[in-house]
């Protein structure tokens, strides 16, 4: 190399160690919140080397963090210009997140457009999309939030099926019922609906609505269905043969401590006898425990389907050779219905509240409660009545032996219901108004994971003000952890159910803490005979009504009978913890039986329509 030629790349070297040291001493400055200075040393940067990456990124990122947001995206727009293919560029996202944020939606959607985001690239602004609408709907901006995702929506090639219903979800889960059924009607009326899409409005129209007259003609609806899927199981490969180890595998299982269900899970997951059973989780999400019941030791395989897709976990769970698959529920926005519509195992096994509605399941998993004999025509599959209740309950350690009555330090009743805002209908509203006007100076605590949104407390506070009841009556109090939530109760008398749709855990908590839980069971729906099957278990039926007048009225007798509530309190925790609903062993017991009593039926190519556990014979 010429002399000329070393003296340049040695020059070179000097020019990029002074750029590099600029950049580390710039980031060092803003890690200090001095952006001024760190703001000039990247300038000078740029000035020398105006398409250097890193610090067109950081001085970015800086002007983000000055509250400069136009100046921040101009230069993320250079470094996309620069490099137009990369469609996972920081600088893409960066850029994407700043337009959200100034809640510029159509920037955004040309921004997704102009760089091609499709396939797999599209989650991240999904996700980020997601959030903000819900951010939106927190602060209560619903027309703002219903304008960002009718910009997205109205673009194409975005895979705007999954987005419709992500976003529908949000909405739904907000009490947006006719905004969020708008959103999904194009999803149902297409040929080829998300199955997602097709369960929550089958939950949403026929499982919260206070019209039931045509849910079990939707849910038979939904089962002839099937989701469009056509199953093509291969039964002639499955090994009929009695008494063999049976594999049992449960589908999806959300593992977090979000997950109340949890809690009710335990009579199904624990107390195999592992000579004749071998359990398969197939664990959809992070697994996070924290105060709910830890359960990954009770597998003996776990499958984590969380990146998988529908098709994916079908075809996993064929490769397993599972004899028996339970849907026990889900919480989140992926049921995962198109696994079982396609046949995963021949023999599949119903026992969530909320039915899939597929007609591949073969069994139904209640008792004589939640399923009136009038409505066995409906599902589309045998029926295994539990003997006793059809779920068994892990009581949460009690927060406090205390059995004090909150009326006794604060001098007036007070009402409350912990459960999700999801169940909180119109005509919950309004006997719940009833009682509180019916009550004087009674007051009412709301608490769950919207409580303290403000647009949902204005929309409660204005209900109640049609009947007369001042907003400090009432308490709104957000998510907290299992403890403080527990705590709550300890200022409470009385516990008020939701309407239709009944509480399960929540109703069961209250009563570990000795305060009754005020239920009406509406109709013939599983999900409004809940808490009936709950009091008939521990023979408590007076708490169950059947009308709001007879809500509001033992709203008022109980109020006006401290001394019972008084009873009730010491009374109710041991009454419950020792009855067969929180008897997991008795029930682990009763499900081993259903469940080769559902494998000898099969081998021998047997069907009937009822098992009745019940029955010693059986």
């Amino acid at each position: 190399m010429s002399p000329q030629g070393s003296a340049h790349s040695a020059t070179l070297a000097i020019d990029m160690n002074d750029v590099l040291s600029n950049i580390e001493s710039a980031i060092m400055h803003q890690k200090a919140g001095d952006f001024d200075t760190a703001e000039a040393l990247l300038l000078d940067v740029l000035s020398t080397e105006p398409s250097q990456a890193h610090a067109l990124l950081l001085i970015g990122l800086l002007y983000l963090q000055m509250q400069q947001p136009t100046k921040a995206e101009g230069y993320f727009e250079k470094i996309c210009t620069q490099n137009p293919q990369n469609r996972e560029s920081p600088a893409l996202r960066f850029w994407f997140d700043s337009l959200l944020m100034q809640r510029k939606f159509s920037t955004a959607c040309f921004l997704l457009k102009k760089y091609m985001i499709q396939g797999n690239e599209l989650s991240y602004f999904h996700d980020k999309l997601i959030r903000e609408l819900a951010t939106l709907l927190h602060q209560g901006n619903i027309e703002v939030a219903l304008d960002g995702a009718k910009h997205f929506l109205a673009m194409r090639d975005l895979e705007l099926d999954a987005l419709r219903f992500r976003i529908a979800y949000v909405i739904l889960t907000r009490g947006f019922h006719s905004e969020g059924m708008e959103l999904l009607k194009p999803l149902i009326k297409a040929s080829g609906a998300p199955s997602e899409a097709l369960y929550f409005h089958f939950a949403e129209t026929s499982l919260r609505s206070p019209d039931h007259s045509n849910h079990f003609s939707r849910l038979e609806n939904l089962q002839k269905y099937n989701y469009g899927v056509v199953p093509d199981f291969d039964y002639g490969a499955v090994k009929k043969v009695k008494n063999k180890r049976l594999r049992i595998g449960f589908l999806p299982l959300e593992l977090v401590d979000a997950n109340t269900l949890l809690y009710i899970w335990g009579g199904w997951l624990g107390g195999y006898e592992k000579k004749d059973f071998e359990l398969f989780g197939y664990i959809d999400g992070d697994v996070c425990f924290g105060t709910v019941p830890d359960f990954t030791n009770v597998f003996d395989r776990q499958r984590q389907i969380s990146n998988l897709t529908d098709e994916d976990v079908l075809s996993k769970v064929r490769e397993d050779r599972i004899d028996i698959l339970i849907h026990l529920g889900a919480i989140g926005d992926r049921p995962r219905a198109r696994v079982y519509a396609g046949r995963a195992a021949p023999i599949q096994v119903e026992a969530a509240c909320v039915p899939l509605g597929s007609s591949e399941f073969d069994y139904f998993w209640f008792d004589r409660t939640v399923v009136p004999k009038e409505t066995l025509h409906a599902y589309d599959g045998a029926m295994v009545l539990a003997d006793g209740p059809y779920f068994c309950w892990t009581a949460p350690k009690r927060t406090n032996t205390e059995s004090k009555l909150p009326f006794d330090r604060q001098g007036f009743i007070t009402f409350g219901s912990l459960n999700r805002f999801v169940k909180v209908t119109p005509i919950c509203l309004e006997v719940w108004s009833d009682v509180l006007a019916s009550v004087p100076n009674s007051r009412l605590i709301l608490k769950g994971g919207q409580f303290d949104e403000t647009l949902i407390k204005n929309r409660i506070l204005s209900f109640f003000s049609k009947k007369k009841v001042r907003p400090d009556r009432l308490s709104f109090l957000g998510p907290t952890d299992q403890v403080s939530h527990l705590n709550i109760y300890h200022d409470i008398d009385i516990a008020l159910d939701t309407v239709p749709e009944q509480g399960g855990c929540t109703t069961l908590e209250a009563l570990l803490h000795g305060v009754p839980v005020i239920n009406w069971c509406y109709d013939k729906r599983i999900v409004s005979r809940t808490g009936k099957t709950i009091y008939e278990t521990l023979k408590l039926e007076e708490f169950s009504t059947n009308s709001a007048e007879e809500y509001v009225n033992l709203a008022k007798k109980l109020s006006r009978n401290p001394d019972t509530l008084r009873q009730l309190r010491k009374k109710l925790p041991a009454k419950l913890e020792s009855s067969p609903l929180c008897d997991a062993e008795r029930f682990s017991r009763t499900v081993q039986i259903g469940l080769k009593k559902m494998w000898e039926l099969f081998c021998d190519g047997s069907r009937v329509p009822i098992i009745d556990l019940a029955d010693k014979s059986v």
